[in-house]
């Protein structure tokens, strides 16, 4: 356990202990959110996966997300969100930026890497950053298909990658819990506060979801627990 209490970007101080102490202790090690589930294809499983001839002696993978909204439910109901939430966000829907979600991307290192302590999360909990210019260039980092990327020092790829190994992504599920979890926690970097916009710019907005969107806001503001 880590006490980043009022520290700011705490996911990033995380990253880089686990990095600096627990690395070695495994074959690969993924650098993901709860709400991010990795997913692979043509493969029983991710030992098999990995074991395949274009990852071995590589350093970094990274994997792209695939985001889902609310796909139109309401309040949370039965079940784990992948058996809930079906139908991911559009590729080609920009949401924060002028391009896809689905270019971010999460990084997963080689417990076997020789250059482990070259490297660091830095700014964001997304990419990994070469702490010298060599090891900048002696790095082997290589996409979901096993495909060599040139620079991974940046949290979004060239392409979206969404066979080999990808992250489904639900970061909104639906509007209930959006409010009663993430609008009062807000972001795990510790930067900024989130709002309402957030949730409305992945997800349609209808009369039944402002409904309960107000009256779950009212109780907050009111300091009744929800």
């Amino acid at each position: 356990i880590i006490n980043v209490r009022n520290k700011f970007s705490f996911q990033e101080i995380a990253y880089n202990n686990a990095i600096n102490e627990y690395c070695r202790d495994y074959d690969w090690n993924a650098f993901i959110d709860i709400d991010e589930f990795i997913t692979i294809e043509n493969s029983r499983d991710i030992n098999e996966f990995l074991s395949q001839e274009k990852f071995i002696n590589k350093d970094i993978i990274i994997m792209n997300w695939k985001n889902y909204g609310d796909n139109e439910q309401v309040k949370k109901e039965k079940g784990g969100v992948i058996e809930r939430f079906t139908t991911p966000i559009p590729n080609e829907k920009c949401i924060a930026y002028d391009f896809s979600e689905n270019l971010h991307i999460k990084s997963m290192i080689n417990g076997k890497s020789k250059y482990i302590k070259d490297i660091m999360f830095g700014g964001n909990p997304h990419n990994l950053y070469p702490k010298s210019k060599d090891a900048s260039e002696l790095i082997q980092c290589v996409n979901g298909v096993g495909k060599k990327v040139n620079n991974f020092a940046t949290p979004f790829s060239e392409k979206i990658v969404h066979n080999g190994i990808y992250l489904r992504h639900y970061s909104c599920k639906t509007i209930e819990e959006f409010i009663k979890i993430k609008l009062q926690r807000g972001f795990c970097e510790g930067k900024l506060n989130i709002s309402l916009d957030w949730f409305w710019k992945r997800n349609k907005i209808t009369n039944e979801k402002l409904e309960l969107a107000n009256n779950l806001i009212k109780k907050i503001n009111n300091g009744e627990k929800v």
